[in-house]
């Protein structure tokens, strides 16, 4: 997926235009969006570093 895409995404999920975000842990490092009530890991990741 191409930057500009990946930023359209999450400005439409930031705002509240896209209700749901399916994506890998790469993409969710760092975010923190206080109208987020639930997230689902499919996996854990390999090193407990990564996923604190």
């Amino acid at each position: 997926m191409r930057q500009e895409h990946r930023n359209r995404v999450f400005h439409d999920f930031r705002t509240g235009l896209c209700r749901n975000l399916v994506c890998s842990d790469l993409f969710t490092r760092g975010i923190d969006i206080q109208a987020v009530n639930v997230v689902i890991n499919f996996d854990f990741p390999r090193f407990s570093e990564t996923y604190l």
